[in-house]
This record gives C-alpha cells, sequence and structure tokens, in this order.
C-alpha cells in the first residue's frame, strides 16, 4: 500500500503546521474553521487529479496516527462526504422544461442569522407545546433531521433534542432514517409531528429524530439539525418537503419560498414562506424553468469573462454549498481567467464574473467571488470537483448577490439583483 509521511503532505498542501489547530470541520460556524475548509479541499481537489486512488490509500495508511496526521484525516473525510453530494446530484437528471410564472408579497418570514457569509440558519419549532430548534436552510436536500433525546452521540448532547413524550401531536411513523452529507452522517427513525417556521404550522409533518451522528463540526455548531426544501424525490422516504406540506393543507398559496442572504453579518438575512419579498431586491426578477423535478436545477449557458466565454449546460441553485462547485474542464478556464488572488493588494483589478441563464447575464465582481479573511489571505470562491457531468453548483457565493424564488408550484426558480 501506498505511504506518504505527514510532513511530506503538508508541504504538498502548504499549508503549516502551526496554522493547523484542533478544529473539527464541516457545517462549521467561524469564518476561520470555513476557511481552512475551503483551503483543504481544493488542495485535496488537486491531489486527486494527480493521485487518482491513490490519494485515498494515504489516508489509510497506517502511519498517520500522529495528532496531525489525525486532523488531516478528519479533512479527508469531510472531503470524501462532500464528493458524494455531488455524485448523487449528477445521478439525478434530465427531463423536458417547464414555463410558467408567479409573483407575490407580504409573506410570512423565518429571521435568517448569517455568520461570517458563510453559513445560514434559522429557528423553527417542531412539537406541542413548542420545542425551539435551530436548522441550517438547504435546498440541496429534502429532509428535516434534529437530534432525539434518544440519541446517544456526544454530539446530540450539546444541542436541543426533540422529546416526542414530550408533545401531544407527536406520532410514530417506525421507518428507519440515514442521509448523507458533506460532514458526515446522520441516522435515526421517522416520526410525524407539527412543525412551525414563521408563524406557520404543518401538522402531522414527517422529519427524523436522529441517533446517531457523525458530523463534523457539529458538537460546537449554532444549529441543531438540517432542514432540507429541495423536491421529495431526494427524500430518504420520498416525502414532501415543508412547504409541499403547507401547501397541500391550505397554510399557504404557494408551494414557494425565496431567500435573501445578506452580506452582512448576524440577522439580516431572511427566508420567505409560500413567495417573495420585493424589499429584498432591485428591478424585476426573471424566472427560469426547471430541467426537473428533484434539485433546483436549470438551463445554464456558461460563464463569460469579458470576451472569453465558458461553455455549460446546467446549473443547480444551492443554499447548502457556499461555493461556485462544477467540472474541471468547465471551472478551471475561469479559475485560470481570473488568476492567482492570494495577493489581496492586486484583486480589485481582476475581472468581472457573468453566469449567462438563457442569455441573461448574473454579474460577480472580485468582491462576491474572492474572500479576504485576515488570518488566510484571499481564497477565490470557485471550486473544481468532477461528478461526471457539465453541471455547475450555484452555492451561496452567488445566492448573497442574487435573491432567489424557489418555486414548486410552477417548477421554476425566480432571480433579481439582492439589496445588499
Amino acid at each position: 500500500m501506498r505511504t506518504i509521511t505527514i510532513i511530506a503532505f503538508i508541504s504538498i498542501l502548504s499549508i503549516s503546521l502551526s496554522k493547523i489547530q484542533e478544529i473539527k470541520v464541516g457545517n462549521i460556524h467561524t469564518r476561520e474553521e470555513r476557511v481552512k475548509k475551503v483551503l483543504f479541499f481544493k488542495q485535496f481537489s488537486k491531489l486527486q487529479k494527480s493521485k487518482g486512488n491513490n490519494l485515498f490509500e494515504i489516508f489509510t495508511s497506517e502511519n498517520l496516527h500522529s495528532e496531525a496526521g489525525l486532523e488531516l484525516k478528519r479533512h479527508f473525510d469531510a472531503y470524501k462526504s462532500f464528493t458524494k453530494r455531488f455524485t448523487n446530484i449528477a445521478q439525478l437528471t434530465n427531463k423536458k422544461f417547464l414555463v410558467d410564472k408567479h409573483d407575490g408579497d407580504d409573506f410570512p418570514e423565518v429571521v435568517v442569522n448569517d455568520i461570517q457569509n458563510l453559513e445560514y440558519y434559522g429557528e423553527i419549532t417542531i412539537g406541542t407545546p413548542p420545542q425551539k430548534f435551530n436548522v441550517i436552510f438547504d435546498t440541496g436536500s429534502s429532509d428535516l433531521w434534529i437530534p432525539s433525546k434518544q440519541c446517544k452521540s456526544r454530539d446530540c448532547k450539546k444541542h436541543k433534542e426533540y422529546s416526542s413524550t414530550s408533545s401531544t401531536t407527536s406520532k410514530k411513523d417506525g421507518r428507519t432514517f440515514e442521509i448523507t452529507y458533506g460532514s458526515g452522517s446522520v441516522q435515526g427513525f421517522d416520526t410525524y409531528d407539527s412543525v412551525n417556521m414563521g408563524g406557520v404550522i404543518a401538522t402531522d409533518y414527517l422529519f427524523a429524530e436522529a441517533t446517531n451522528l457523525e458530523l463534523q463540526g457539529f458538537t460546537e455548531a449554532p444549529f441543531d439539525g438540517i432542514l432540507g426544501l429541495g423536491y421529495k424525490e431526494l427524500s430518504q422516504n420520498k416525502e414532501p418537503n415543508v412547504f409541499e406540506v403547507l401547501f397541500n393543507q391550505g397554510k399557504i398559496k404557494e408551494a414557494s419560498f425565496s431567500f435573501y442572504l445578506s452580506n452582512k453579518e448576524g440577522n439580516t438575512s431572511r427566508l420567505v414562506l409560500g413567495g417573495m419579498n420585493t424589499n429584498y431586491f432591485t428591478g424585476s426578477i426573471k424566472y427560469y424553468p426547471l430541467v426537473e423535478e428533484n434539485f433546483y436545477l436549470i438551463a445554464f449557458d456558461g460563464f463569460k469573462i469579458g470576451e472569453k466565454k465558458i461553455d455549460a449546460t446546467r446549473a443547480i441553485l444551492d443554499t447548502g454549498t457556499s461555493l461556485i462547485v462544477g467540472p474541471s474542464h468547465i471551472i478551471h478556464p475561469v479559475i485560470d481567467t481570473i488568476g492567482d488572488v492570494s495577493d489581496c493588494n492586486t484583486n480589485k483589478t481582476r475581472p468581472n464574473v457573468s453566469i449567462v441563464l438563457s442569455g441573461d447575464e448574473y454579474v460577480l465582481t472580485p468582491e462576491d467571488y474572492i474572500l479576504n479573511d485576515p488570518n488566510y489571505g484571499c481564497v477565490l470562491l470557485f471550486e473544481e470537483q468532477d461528478f461526471g457531468q457539465d453541471l455547475v453548483i450555484l452555492g451561496d457565493t452567488f445566492l448573497k448577490k442574487y435573491y432567489t424564488l424557489f418555486d414548486m408550484t410552477h417548477n421554476q426558480v425566480g432571480i433579481a439583483t439582492a439589496k445588499n
């Protein structure tokens, strides 16, 4: 089995041991931790291209038992889970276009907390009387899970736990639950209960009580679970998401929601239930039909940088991904054209990058696509990840700049310039 020393591997990563602290990564809660994760993932991606499967053998070798080695392995395990997310995306892709329009205003809202413009979560309640939980809102998955009082994992005990015996509206389901994210996995069982978001209540909503958690970074995370907002085709048990349930129960007029992701840290971001709020964007909103009804997948012309065009075919709008991610043959030319951003003093002269959707150009400036961190310098928020198709993930780097409506009633998304 091929092996490599820790010192050699650190040298390859070009990250000094003095900067590697005992911090687990996953869905994490400080700017420094997330930047570290981005840097590691970028280096792992490069190494995997050159070493292929040998890279995976490195981390099964027996000479990784030092403190530094274990820390590297934790980062790498998170990277492997991260790649699985996009492998699953690549396996679900091809249907016809649907066209329709939707508009609205004055809808209930959920306050969304923004941590360093990199992580977004908000409060929901479950049960009667209500039990409060903070959850990540993720359009790239479709299940809600919360730590259960029956959970034995150490990570659960640092968070709020759902108690079915304390809720008069809780009902047993009995099916098992298991899901994998970019930072690990969750196992448990399904339960029915009432879920309240922004004062709107979905009754008899199926969610998972997590009894085993193996999520890196979850222990100290400020949220308790994840609320998936994708179509039911992505759900572990093919169950509709909370907005579909609210719509079916007549609680909202449309099975839709929209995100305003503020570029100001704190609680200025919003999740709008059942429609959109025109106070959060400027100009008109443009609509794009979904290619299929699982992820929020739309036609994507590609990138435009000056006169240079880089073709693509499809893009997914995903609040659960921080970066803009895509295969090497699409993203590498973008990175190459932008150039080295490590010298923060020169980045104001970097080119704008346009994301072209059905001929419409959505411009990202260097300020939008470069993270300027006081500890690690400047980091480019584009990432190469080969998952077998011409598919690009437009994560929070894009969604912070552009207010987005996710409309399941009409199978489309609407996009407008956010007021930031």
